[in-house]
C-alpha cells in the first residue's frame, strides 16, 4: 500500500514528513546521491547538469521577478524546490512556501516555487460556507467570479467577465457579513483587478498578490512559472532525453502507474495518472502540446523517420528534431518561434524538479502519495535510488460559530431513540398498564425457551409485549427523534463550518500570519 498521509485533525496543526528537524539529513543524502551517479542528461553527467540547470533556473526565476517589479531574494548554489497551481488553493497548502522559505535560509539553500501555469483552469468560483442559526440550512456554495469559457491551461486563461469578477467582493459579502472578520478577499481584489488591467493573466494576477502577502509577512521566494521552466535549456534538454529513448521510458512509466494501481487496488484507468499509448509506431510521450493560437492541450507523440524524431501533436507535425542534443536545441527554438508549447505533465514535472534541479522537493499530502510512482519511474529508468522529498501540510480552518453536537452525544441520540422503540420497559411512563408490560417483557427476557417452534412463539410473544409499550412513550420517542434529527444536522452542518479546503482569500490577515510564522 502506499503511504497513508494524512492531514492533521487539529486546527493550526502541521504535518511534516520527515520532522523538519530531519531535512537538513534528508537534503545532503539527495546531493550526494545525485551528484555522483553515472546517469546522463541529454548527454551530460547529471551532476554536471544540475550544477547548469541551477544557474540558468535562478537566473530565469530573478528575471521574472524584476520584470514585475518585485524584490529577488538572494541566490545560492541548491535548490529547494517547492510548487502548486496558480488558483486560490486553502491555507494547507500555502504553508508550503513559508516551510520552503524557512528550510532554505536554515540550510543555505536558494528557495524555488514552481507555478503550475500548464495545469488546466478547474473552475472560476470560490467554495464559500454560508453560516445560520438553523444546522439544516447550513451548506457551502460555489460563489463565481468568472465565466470560463472551455478548458485553458492558467498561462492561457484571462478574465472573461469582469463585471462578474469585479463584483466579487461586494456578492462575497452578503454571506460573510455575520462572520466577524474581514476576509482578506476584500484587501487583495483591487490589486487583482489592477493586474487584470494591465493584461495579466488570472493566475499571474492571483502569484503576484500572494507573493505580496508573503513579502509582508517575511517570506521571499525565487518564483517561476512553469511556461517559463519550459523554455530553458535544461527542461529541453530533459525533454529530448526521455523522447530519445522513449519506448523504453513508457515501459517504466506504464509498470510504475499499473504497480502502484495494483498496490492500492485502485480500479480507474485514469488514477493517478492514464498510461501512455502506442499506436504503431508513434509513442505517447509524457508532455503536453499546443499551440499559442488553439489553446487546447493536446497528447504529444513522437515518431522515428530515419535518424530524426518527429513531435506531433495530435495528427499535426510540430517538429522534427535530429538525434544529437546539440541540434534539438535549435529545432526546439524554431518550434517554440512557430508558436508551439510544450509543457510536463504532473509526473513529468516532478520529475525532472526532483532529478534535475533541487536537492529537496516539498509535496502536499496528494501530491506525496502519487510521487510514489515517480520513485519507481526513476529506478527502472535511470536505474537509481530516487532522492527523497518531503510531504507538508497543515489544518487551517475559518473562525466560525460551531454547534454543540458530538459523534457522542449523535450516537447517545441514536441510542436513545432506538432503545424507546425496541426497550420500552427500561423508560417510565404513566399508568398502570405500562408497569405491568414492562414486568412481562422483563419476564419474557429472563426465559428464553429451547426449541425451534417454542422460540417463534417467544419471539412472537416479545414483539406484541413491544407493540403495547410503545404508545404510553409515543411524546417522548417523538421528542428524541428531533433532537436525533438535530444531532445529524449540527455533525452536518459542523463538517461544513470545519473544512480545511476553503480558499485562503476568505481568511482573516491576521490569522495567517500569525499561524504562518509559527510554522516557520
Amino acid at each position: 500500500m502506499t503511504a497513508r498521509y494524512r492531514a492533521p485533525a487539529a486546527d493550526g496543526e502541521l504535518f511534516a514528513d520527515p520532522p523538519l528537524a530531519e531535512i537538513g539529513r534528508q537534503l545532503e543524502a539527495n546531493s550526494a546521491r545525485l551528484n555522483s551517479t553515472n546517469v546522463r542528461i541529454a548527454g551530460v553527467p547529471l551532476g554536471e547538469y544540475r550544477v547548469r540547470s541551477v544557474e540558468e533556473v535562478i537566473a530565469a526565476a530573478r528575471d521574472y521577478l524584476a520584470a514585475g517589479g518585485e524584490p529577488v531574494p538572494p541566490a545560492a548554489s541548491r535548490l529547494i524546490v517547492a510548487g502548486h497551481q496558480p488558483d486560490f488553493f486553502h491555507p494547507g497548502v500555502w504553508v508550503k512556501k513559508f516551510v520552503l522559505h524557512e528550510l532554505a535560509k536554515r540550510h543555505g539553500y536558494a528557495p524555488l516555487n514552481l507555478v503550475v501555469d500548464n495545469d488546466v483552469v478547474k473552475a472560476a468560483t470560490m467554495r464559500v460556507p454560508v453560516v445560520s442559526d438553523d444546522p439544516a440550512r447550513v451548506t457551502a456554495i460555489n460563489l463565481a467570479f468568472d465565466r470560463p469559457k472551455g478548458d485553458r491551461p492558467h498561462e492561457e486563461y484571462r478574465v472573461a467577465d469582469r463585471a462578474l469578477f469585479d463584483s466579487f467582493p461586494e456578492r462575497l459579502s452578503e454571506y460573510t457579513r455575520s462572520w466577524g472578520f474581514e476576509p482578506l478577499v476584500h484587501q487583495v481584489w483591487p490589486a487583482m483587478r489592477a493586474e487584470l488591467d494591465r493584461a495579466a493573466t488570472l493566475g499571474t494576477a492571483a502569484s503576484r498578490v500572494r507573493r505580496s502577502l508573503e513579502r509582508r509577512w517575511g517570506v521571499t521566494n525565487f518564483e517561476l512559472p512553469v511556461s517559463r521552466l519550459a523554455e530553458t535549456w535544461a527542461f529541453v534538454g530533459f525533454v529530448f532525453t526521455l523522447l530519445v529513448d522513449l519506448p523504453r521510458f513508457v515501459d517504466a512509466y506504464n509498470a510504475a502507474i499499473r504497480d502502484y494501481r495494483s498496490r492500492n487496488r485502485l480500479h480507474s484507468q485514469n488514477h493517478p495518472a492514464p498510461e501512455l499509448r502506442r499506436w504503431g509506431n508513434r509513442v505517447e510521450a509524457p508532455f503536453w502540446i499546443w499551440r499559442s493560437d488553439l489553446p487546447k492541450r493536446e497528447r504529444l507523440f513522437a515518431v522515428s523517420v530515419g535518424d530524426q524524431l518527429e513531435v506531433q501533436a495530435g495528427e499535426r507535425t510540430a517538429i522534427r528534431l535530429p538525434d544529437s542534443a546539440t541540434g534539438s536545441v535549435a529545432a526546439w527554438q524554431e518550434m517554440v518561434a512557430g508558436g508551439w508549447k510544450v509543457r510536463p505533465r504532473a509526473l513529468t514535472l516532478t520529475l525532472f524538479a526532483r532529478l534535475c534541479l533541487g536537492d529537496g522537493f516539498i509535496h502536499g499530502i496528494g501530491g506525496g502519495k502519487y510521487d510514489e510512482v515517480t520513485d519507481d519511474i526513476i529506478r527502472r529508468f535511470f536505474q537509481i535510488e530516487p532522492p527523497g522529498y518531503a510531504v507538508v501540510s497543515a489544518t487551517i480552518r475559518l473562525s466560525l460559530p460551531r454547534f454543540s453536537a458530538t459523534v457522542a452525544s449523535l450516537h447517545a441520540a441514536e441510542r436513545r431513540v432506538r432503545d424507546l422503540n425496541w426497550n420500552p420497559q427500561r423508560f417510565p411512563a404513566d399508568g398502570d398498564g405500562h408497569a405491568a408490560l414492562a414486568e412481562q417483557k422483563s419476564g419474557l427476557i429472563t426465559s428464553e425457551p429451547g426449541g425451534k417452534e417454542a422460540r417463534r412463539q417467544w419471539f412472537r410473544d416479545l414483539q406484541s409485549v413491544t407493540r403495547a409499550m410503545r404508545p404510553a412513550l409515543a411524546p417522548e420517542l417523538a421528542h428524541a427523534e428531533r433532537e436525533l434529527l438535530r444531532a445529524r444536522d449540527e455533525i452536518a452542518a459542523n463538517a461544513i463550518l470545519a473544512s480545511r479546503e476553503y480558499p485562503w482569500p476568505l481568511f482573516p490577515e491576521d490569522s495567517l500570519r500569525n499561524l504562518f510564522a509559527s510554522f516557520r
